[in-house]
């Protein structure tokens, strides 16, 4: 009879476990159960333009605010043409328009080509966020 009572508790106590997943979210579940869980910052990645023909400066603004109590620690930003950026380690309260200027071209032949700028920045506990952009590029009329 005692097992019995036990496999209903502990079966029970998973079908909950398994509602309060599904009805608040993984992360929320952990905050409930052990504690806040630590979120990286807010990250927003913009360039101007979005659409450039090949060997024409792009602009890329990085903007980052840290969670309370946390400082940005360092961003890097892949250019997605298999180049990147990567800022030095710093402590600061935030990031505001940084501008970073890059250039893409092409490979012999392609006439477009779209690239995935990502942004990820680390706050100094290593809490991570990111943000991206398309940037599409063509070939200039010769």
């Amino acid at each position: 009879m005692l097992s019995r009572n036990i496999g209903r508790i502990v079966g029970g106590g998973l079908i909950i476990a398994g509602l309060l997943v599904g009805l608040l979210g993984c992360a929320r579940l952990q905050e409930l159960l052990v504690g806040p869980v630590e979120r990286g910052p807010a990250v927003t990645i913009e360039a101007v333009p979005i659409s450039v023909l090949a060997g024409e400066p792009v602009t890329f603004y990085v903007s980052a605010q840290p969670r309370e109590g946390r400082k940005i620690e360092l961003f890097s930003l892949s250019f997605g043409d298999g180049t990147r950026f990567m800022s030095e380690p710093m402590a600061v309260v935030s990031i505001d328009c940084q501008e970073i200027v890059h250039v893409y071209t092409l490979p012999d032949g392609v006439d477009v080509m779209t690239f995935e700028a990502q942004l990820h920045v680390y706050d100094d506990a290593r809490n991570g966020s990111h943000d991206l952009v398309w940037i599409t590029v063509g070939r200039g009329q010769p």
